[in-house]
């Protein structure tokens, strides 16, 4: 509970902006019970940090690799980011933020991000090379590539998400995605 409420600061503000104020009174715990538990700002940073980017990748794994027809899992991922777009967006996603905001300049965190990344990234391949497969996808489709593509559009939609565009917005981007998507069905 303490690492959830720590991530919604983190979240909100970002590492630069959250001071050890803000955080130990979202947490209800005081400085001492913060250092000693967690040790510093940037230690109590990188658990928020692992402990999300495990609870989002668990949940889009479970989504991406489910039983049944992968190309209604990729679907059904996109619904999902949809929601997440659309159910808080002034918090955004931490991960993002996170990688705007520290990029590769904190090394710890940039491994954590990167590995988040290419783990996302590794399922989304696993998905469309399922859907190929299964013939849903056309079988010429470079689902590395297509993997990519869909990570950058992740990360878009977050961005935008956070910027508190207005709702249809967000939604013409998941469509213009899913019809991305449709276009590369297997139709024969």
């Amino acid at each position: 509970m303490a690492l959830q409420k720590a991530a919604d600061v983190f979240k909100a503000r970002g590492y630069q902006r959250a001071s050890i104020q803000h955080l130990v009174d979202e947490m209800g715990i005081n400085r001492a019970g913060l250092y000693a538990a967690f040790g510093d700002k940037h230690s109590l940073f990188c658990e928020v940090v692992e402990q999300y980017s495990a609870d989002l990748l668990g949940r889009s794994r479970a989504i991406l690799g489910a039983a049944g027809d992968a190309l209604d899992n990729l679907y059904r991922y996109l619904d999902f980011l949809q929601e997440r777009a659309l159910k808080d967006p002034r918090q955004g996603c931490l991960i993002n933020t996170t990688a705007v905001e520290v990029g590769a300049g904190d090394a710890p965190i940039h491994q954590r991000i990167s590995g988040m990344f290419q783990a996302l990234e590794e399922s989304l391949q696993e998905t469309l090379h399922r859907a190929v497969h299964e013939g849903d996808l056309k079988s010429d489709l470079p689902a590395h590539a297509l993997a990519r593509f869909f990570l950058c559009f992740i990360q878009g939609l977050t961005v935008v998400s956070k910027m508190r565009m207005p709702a249809d917005y967000l939604l013409d981007c998941v469509a213009m995605m899913r019809s991305q998507i449709e276009s590369l069905e297997d139709r024969d």
